[in-house]
C-alpha cells in the first residue's frame, strides 16, 4: 500500500505536459504591430515579458523602437522656437544638453544665438 503511486502525480506520471501556447505564437511581430504599436522595448518587456523574448529569439526585436524619439527629431528648430524660445546656446547647453548635442550634431547650432 505505502509503494503505490497516485495516478496522474509527481515525475513519473507519464503524462506530458502541454506547451502553452500564445495568442502570438503563429505571429508574434503581427501581434506586436496590433496589440503594443509603437511601446519600446523597454515597456513591451514590462506589459508582455513572454512576446518580448519571442521576439528576441526570432531576431524581430530589431521591429520593436529602442526608446521613443525625442520630440525635436521631427523639426529641430520648430521645436526651438515653441520651447525654448529666447535660451542662448550656453543656456541650452545647461538645461536642454541632449538637444544642444542634437543642434551641433545636425549643423544647427548656428541657428541659435550666443549669449550677446
Amino acid at each position: 500500500m505505502g509503494s503505490e503511486k497516485s495516478p496522474g502525480r509527481g515525475k513519473g506520471s507519464g503524462r506530458k505536459r502541454e506547451k502553452v501556447r500564445y495568442p502570438w505564437t503563429d505571429a508574434p511581430l503581427a501581434y506586436y504591430h496590433q496589440h503594443y504599436p509603437g511601446v519600446t522595448r523597454e515597456n513591451l518587456k514590462k506589459a508582455n515579458v513572454n512576446l518580448y523574448h519571442r521576439l528576441h529569439e526570432l531576431d524581430l526585436i530589431d521591429n520593436v523602437p529602442k526608446k521613443a524619439p525625442n520630440p525635436w527629431v521631427e523639426d529641430p528648430l520648430t521645436y526651438y522656437h515653441e520651447h525654448c524660445a529666447g535660451m542662448t546656446r550656453g543656456q541650452l547647453w545647461d538645461k536642454r544638453r541632449a538637444f544642444y548635442n542634437y543642434l551641433l550634431k545636425n549643423g544647427l547650432i548656428d541657428q541659435i544665438p550666443k549669449k550677446s
